[in-house]
């Protein structure tokens, strides 16, 4: 059996009102799995999966490496890490 603790919490409402939140007590009834039913885990060829992810993202990266860079509000002045260009 599996016996989850009650719970008790208090959050604040939109209007800043305290509100109190409660979970009673609940017993699980819980058994071992069947070690014989269960499928040896296989790991995934994760090289391949990786190239199948670089291939569908390659569309999305050719379009926005054409973009025009265009600078965002506040960055016109200075670069991306704060300093004024020379």
């Amino acid at each position: 059996m599996f016996v989850i603790p009650p719970l008790t919490t208090t959050i604040l409402t939109p209007a800043g009102a305290r509100r109190a939140l409660r979970c009673e007590q609940r017993a699980l009834m819980v058994e071992p799995a069947d070690a014989s039913a269960m499928q040896p885990h296989v790991p995934p060829n994760r090289i391949r999966c990786a190239r199948r992810s670089v291939r569908r993202m390659l569309p999305s990266i050719a379009i926005a490496a054409g973009l025009p860079h265009r600078p965002g509000p506040g960055m016109a002045a200075s670069g991306a890490c704060g300093h004024r260009p020379s």
